[in-house]
């Protein structure tokens, strides 16, 4: 489970709020277990329903940007490898078509396609 420390908050804390359909207070916990664990994408995933559910666009946008660029870090590449396997992986990058011949990305998951498509549809309201 996600516990936070001092406050013993559980993922199933949380999960019990949402069955409970107390939607605010199940947010509540999630973001704090956010904090605890920032690059966690399926707290996010929840807090998007939940804030979808209260209706509260601003908060939910918010963690539609958070999500995006956890979802794009999943296909950069890492500053920690060593230049060799930079190299290669940019060689392959620019093989498979994800990024052009300047070495910039234009690969772009369908997760982050959804997210954007969401974030979009919720601007327009």
């Amino acid at each position: 489970m996600y516990a936070i420390k001092g406050d013993h908050i559980h993922l199933a804390d949380a999960r019990a709020l949402e069955q409970k359909e107390d939607w605010q207070g199940a947010a509540t916990m999630y973001e704090k277990l956010l904090k605890q664990s920032p690059k966690n994408l399926p707290i996010l995933q929840r807090l998007l329903v939940l804030f979808r559910k209260t209706g509260n666009a601003k908060k939910e946008i918010q963690y539609i940007d958070a999500a995006i660029r956890l979802q794009q870090q999943k296909y950069s590449i890492s500053n920690t490898l060593n230049k060799k396997a930079a190299s290669i992986s940019n060689q392959l990058n620019k093989m498979l078509g994800h990024t052009d011949k300047k070495g910039k990305a234009i690969f772009v998951s369908d997760e982050i396609l959804k997210l954007e498509l969401r974030k979009e549809r919720l601007l327009k309201k």
